[in-house]
This record gives C-alpha cells, structure tokens and sequence, in this order.
C-alpha cells in the first residue's frame, strides 16, 4: 500500500512536467489517465477509526476520439458517446481502534484491501453495450496488547463480473442499467462462498443550456439490499463544475461475520480544468454508518431506522485527471 500511495504522490509531482502543449478547442484525445488519494477518520463512543486510499486509471476511446467541441469539459464524453476501455488498480489501509467501554484499550483492526477493475464497451446507434471485471482482496487482522487474548487474521477474495445496457433516449437525457454477480472466495473455505447479484437502474441528464448535469441511481440485491444515490453539478463556467450529492445504503457487510448495517453519506466537491486537459477534483464526504467495516456488502435483513445510533466520520480525497 505504501508503494502505492508513493506511486500516486509522484504522479501528482509529475505531473506538470508532463509536455504543457495548451490544447484549444477543437483538438481530440485518445484517453484519459486519472489518479485519486485520499483519507477518512471518525472518533466517537470509543471507537478511533482512519483510513488512506490511492488509485490510478486509465481509460482510452478507441476508434472515434473525443473532441473539445466548447461545451463544458466535464460533460464532452456524455454528450459525443465514445466508445470506452478502461482499467483501474487501487488500495486503502485501515486502522481502527476499539474500545467502547473501557476494558481493552489496545485492541485495534487493521484492513488492507486491493482492487484491480476492467471494463469496457461500445455504442451502437443509440445503445450502449459494455461488461466488466472487478476482483477485490482484503486482508484483516485483530490484535490486543492484552497478552490473553489471541490474535486473529481474515483474508478475502472477490470477483464481480458484470453487464450493462445504456440506451441515450436524447442527447441529453440517458437511462442506463448494469447487473453485477458477485462471488466471495474466502482462503480457509475456497469452494463454499456465497453468491450474490446486484442491479443498478440509473439515468443521467443535462438542462438545455448546459449549465446543470445530474445523475440519479437505485440499486437492489437479490435478497432484499436496496440503495439509492443522487448528484448534481452546476457549470459556472465551462471549466469550473460545483456538485454536490447524496447517499443511502442498507445491507449487510462479511468481514469475519456478517450483520446489518445502514449507510448515509453527503458530499460535496468543484472540477477545476487548470488547463483544458488537466482536471483537479477536490471534495469532502460526511458519512454515517453502524458498522466500520464498508468494504463490501451482502443483502440486508433490516430497514432502514432498526439499527443502533449511526456513528458519524468523514473522509477528504482529491482527484487529478489528464486527457491525452
């Protein structure tokens, strides 16, 4: 993780170093390298909790490019509808401490997952085909400074394939939906792992003048998860974006066991174009959850409202992205 951290850090160093050539309206661009840090932490009712993640992507559009056409830049891949191949690597190390009510101040967890993601598609008239890949492994460990009690250690593997329709009703305004089959490999048990499967319906759309973009999602699991997530984006001018948006989970999450949990979360964030091929996306997210443990889930048996108290935590993480 570190390495990694480290790899993101120099790219950001890098980065405007990168040849500075101004591209004006009018050029094209093969793809899109994107780098993402960040980090949260939470103190409340004993529990101490933080975490760091990185990520690199890449996405590239083969056969017809996207144009700078002088609309607003955060939009031209919604509006031109290219075809798209992407790959994407990325980690987060978490430490939390527990101790909620006063018996064992040394226990803490820590997590440590990675990902590694490929998708890809393609349009064909009005709709839009594409499929992906997701694995994930997490590594857990629980230990004391208590010397009676035993150490413990999880590991878990995950593989999502996945499919999806986008059908572009106008221009402006897209309904898309994406079934997602997930298959948990647990190390001490490779062959007994549950399955699950995931739909996301979502639509996307743009006002007329091009001044406000939004998107709106709902997905459900096979036995019952449900979730629904919103967020919008005002253009005040073609280069600067200003969004904000909000989140609601219910599931149940596995790490060493499974139990209930609810997620709300609300964020708010600009897309800043330093140039018309370089993007720097700060923003900050204000969450609550029961559980610390959100690194995956698995479908609910409760509603919304039937768990304890939510504990709330933030997060901050910036996003720089380079079209070329």
């Amino acid at each position: 993780m570190a390495t990694r951290i480290a790899a993101m850090m120099m790219m950001m160093m890098v980065m405007p170093l990168l040849p500075a050539t101004a591209r004006a309206e009018g050029e094209s661009y093969r793809g899109v390298l994107g780098a993402w840090i960040g980090g949260s932490g939470q103190r409340q009712d004993g529990v101490a909790a933080g975490s760091a993640s990185a990520a690199l992507d890449v996405t590239v559009f083969p056969g017809r490019r996207l144009v700078d056409d002088g609309t607003p830049l955060s939009i031209q891949a919604f509006l031109q509808r290219p075809h798209d191949i992407s790959v994407s690597v990325g980690g987060e190390y978490g430490l939390a401490q527990h101790d909620p009510v006063g018996l064992d101040p040394g226990y803490r967890v820590e997590t440590a997952t990675s990902n590694l993601a490929v998708a890809g598609g393609g349009w064909i008239g009005r709709v839009y085909l594409g499929a992906g890949l997701r694995g994930m492994r997490l590594t857990q460990g629980a230990s004391s400074d208590d010397p009676g009690l035993a150490a413990s250690r999880y590991e878990l593997a995950v593989i999502e394939p996945s499919a999806q329709v986008n059908v572009a009703v106008h221009k402006r305004f897209h309904l898309g939906v994406r079934y997602r089959y997930g298959l948990r490999l647990e190390a001490s048990q490779p062959w007994s792992a549950p399955s699950w499967g995931a739909v996301e319906v979502w639509l996307r759309w743009l006002t007329a003048g091009q001044r406000v973009h939004g998107t709106g999602t709902l997905f459900t699991l096979d036995r019952g998860g449900y979730g629904v997530a919103a967020t919008v984006e005002g253009f005040v001018t073609t280069r600067l974006g200003l969004f904000g948006g909000i989140t609601a989970e219910n599931g149940l999450i596995f790490v060493n066991s499974t139990g209930p949990y609810e997620r709300w979360a609300i964020n708010a964030g600009a897309g800043i174009w330093v140039t018309r091929r370089v993007e720097l996306v700060p923003s900050l997210t204000v969450y609550g959850t029961q559980s610390l443990e959100r690194l995956f889930v698995v479908p609910p048996r409760q509603g919304f409202g039937s768990l304890a108290p939510i504990v709330w935590a933030a997060s901050l993480g910036v996003a720089l992205s380079w079209r070329f």
